[in-house]
């Protein structure tokens, strides 16, 4: 059975709360992406709230971080009090001092989000994966961890300390007594992978050597600047935050853009696995505050995704749909034919006017989702429509399972995703027909009418297949005497043989019989010795009539009926006479 996938985008304002849900059989996969909000506390708490009814279960399989804002991660504590939290991704870039990410890791940890079973995740591109290839393969989940846990990255949180010789890198440890426990980060090999039957493929733009240099060292300056002692002393101090962002992640050390806090975003594309095959819509790209605006960076996002960018149902506009983190090649490529969503807050100047318009302009859908509005809905549905067919009469009314007369059948679909479903039969092997209402079956024939239906993503149900035998017409039936008339009348038993001619061209002849014979004068029962109402089977009978009459002045006639009934129930009766005359001349 294929995954179906359920998603839903939470209305909380400034920020982003996306969640999924994928269904296999029994199982469930459940995913969050980002979980926060500068807007009113109430609006995130009531999604959260609301989230509760779409997972109802103890787990969160997979939450993913896209970076570290405020209004990205500021639900995630509330969340982690309703849920066991399996599994955290986050954006982590090799080689860069990993105490930059210890400490944001560390509070996830102090606010319960980071629980004792939860397995830490980065991820990162392979040596030699090409980011062009456009089926790229996407191994297990479960068996990169595996692959990873064989030597996961030891996280040791550390705080540095100053030291007078630059060329010296000391620390000062922190006691596991203390709270401060160890990490071990499980460093997948691969950025893609799947879930059940549901491809992930996760991207962070790749800094260079020079930029990284720069970020580690001023972590390092900023920690002995403001005199940090420990990681309690850095998670008390509000008023430190802000410039630990705007100091260590600035503009003199990332030169490809500016705020590098939005720009490790770590993107998740997620769609199922036939998508590599399919010409369907049926992916979802999200980009946090990715910025695209540099042609650099975008290069190197689109060499990522372009194999997808065609297949594209959902795309996440980048950082709410700032201006400083739009590329115009986003309106050709991404969001053509896609829809095109933004998270945003009242009056917080997101979107940009100016990108919404673009997008509007290129005849491309988009929708601004703020705390006014409603949780956005989302299903990708491999479940195919399930079709089911029924005729007027209902039933057979023939015998056999035959119809005796015309038949109306209707189609009727339905289907377990959103939209509509489209239907379609077709006649003993004949073309597929679209099914625009009941059609009425009115000549003699056997019937095979296939029929299935697709959904609004080319989920096609395998055809299934209904047999309609329909017979209106009664069979011909031709007797032949080979006598007409008995003489003389001298009351002996006369044999009279039949030969029977009965013919039914569609369901064919099911039983002729001797109905009846009868007189037109009294008689004796024994002046007609005959095998009524049995079934004659090779198309041969003979009965012995009297040669006698009672009247000298009127024949005697017999009348003989024979009945013919074909498969379907439709019967003819044929009648034909035995005279015994009055007189010589009638013989």
């Amino acid at each position: 059975m294929s995954t179906k996938g359920e998603f839903i985008t939470y209305p909380v304002g400034q920020g982003l709360f996306y969640a999924g849900k994928l269904i296999k059989d029994n199982d469930e996969f459940n995913f969050i992406y980002d979980c926060g909000s500068n807007s009113q506390e109430m609006h995130l708490k009531k999604c959260i709230t609301e989230y509760r009814t779409f997972n109802d279960t103890k787990d969160i399989d997979m939450l993913v971080i896209s970076h570290f804002d405020r209004d990205h991660i500021n639900g995630l504590d509330e969340i982690a009090g309703h849920y066991n939290i399996k599994r955290i991704f986050f954006p982590y870039f090799k080689n860069m001092n990993i105490n930059l990410f210890s400490y944001e890791l560390e509070i996830l940890r102090l606010k319960g989000v980071i629980q004792s079973e939860t397995k830490v995740i980065s991820t990162s591109i392979p040596e030699g994966q090409d980011p062009k290839k456009k089926n790229p393969e996407f191994p297990e989940l479960e068996e990169l961890e595996e692959d990873a846990s064989k030597t996961p990255t030891k996280l040791k949180l550390q705080v540095p300390k100053p030291n007078k010789d630059p060329g010296k890198n000391t620390h000062i440890d922190v006691k596991e007594e203390d709270l401060y426990k160890s990490f071990k980060i499980l460093e997948l090999k691969n950025n893609q992978f799947k879930v059940f039957d549901w491809l992930f493929d996760f991207y962070n733009y790749p800094l260079s050597t020079t930029e990284i240099r720069n970020i580690n060292k001023s972590f390092r300056d900023f920690i002995s600047t403001h005199k940090i002692k420990d990681f309690k002393d850095f998670i008390s101090r509000e008023e430190i935050r802000k410039p630990f962002v705007e100091n260590v992640f600035s503009k003199k050390n990332i030169q490809a853009y500016t705020y590098i806090s939005n720009n490790i975003s770590l993107c998740m594309m997620h769609a199922p696995e036939r998508v590599l095959t399919c010409k369907e819509r049926i992916a979802t790209l999200l980009t946090g505050d990715l910025s695209l605006k540099d042609n650099k960076i975008f290069k190197n996002f689109n060499e990522q995704y372009s194999y997808i960018m065609s297949k594209l149902k959902v795309f996440f506009i980048p950082h709410h749909g700032s201006r400083n983190n739009w590329n115009d090649q986003l309106m050709y490529l991404y969001c053509k034919k896609a829809l095109s969503i933004a998270t945003v807050g009242s009056g917080k100047g997101h979107p940009d006017f100016e990108v919404i318009s673009k997008i509007f302009l290129s005849k491309n859908d988009v929708v601004c989702i703020t705390e006014k509005f409603d949780s956005y809905k989302y299903i990708i549905d491999q479940k195919a429509p399930v079709t089911a067919l029924s005729t007027k009469p209902g039933s057979p009314n023939g015998k056999n399972g035959w119809y005796k007369s015309d038949v109306q059948v209707s189609l009727s679909a339905t289907d377990s995703g959103f939209g509509g479903v489209k239907t379609e039969y077709r006649k003993n092997g004949g073309p597929w027909t679209p099914y625009n209402g009941a059609f009425k079956l009115n000549k003699d024939e056997t019937y095979i009418i296939d029929y299935r239906g697709t959904d609004n993503v080319s989920n096609t149900e395998g055809f299934n297949t209904k047999i309609i035998n329909l017979d209106k017409t009664a069979p011909a039936l031709n007797i032949g005497l080979d006598k007409s008339s008995l003489w003389p009348a001298d009351q002996r038993m006369v044999t009279v043989t039949v030969q029977i001619n009965a013919t039914d061209a569609t369901s064919d002849i099911d039983s002729v019989m001797l109905t009846s014979i009868s007189s037109n004068e009294d008689h004796n029962p024994d002046d007609i010795q005959a095998n009524l109402n049995t079934p004659i089977t090779d198309f041969t009978d003979s009965f012995e009539l009297r040669a006698d009459r009672i009247s000298n002045e009127n024949d005697r006639v017999y009348t003989i009926t024979y009945t013919a009934t074909d498969k379907a129930g439709n019967v003819t009766t044929k009648s034909v006479t035995v005279s015994v005359p009055h007189e010589k001349s009638k013989k």
